[in-house]
């Protein structure tokens, strides 16, 4: 319902390219993301 929804949308535009990519390994030495999903086991593809 529109009162209690299951779903929300965003709406995402480009604003810029990133320069360089950043390996998986790198990111996991980065104390800002410790706590990240994207680090946490299980989450990696």
């Amino acid at each position: 319902t529109a009162e209690n929804p299951r779903w929300y949308m965003v709406d995402v535009t480009f604003n810029q390219a990133f320069g360089d990519i950043l390996p998986l390994s790198e990111l996991k030495f980065l104390p800002a993301l410790e706590d990240s999903l994207l680090l946490r086991k299980g989450c990696e593809q």
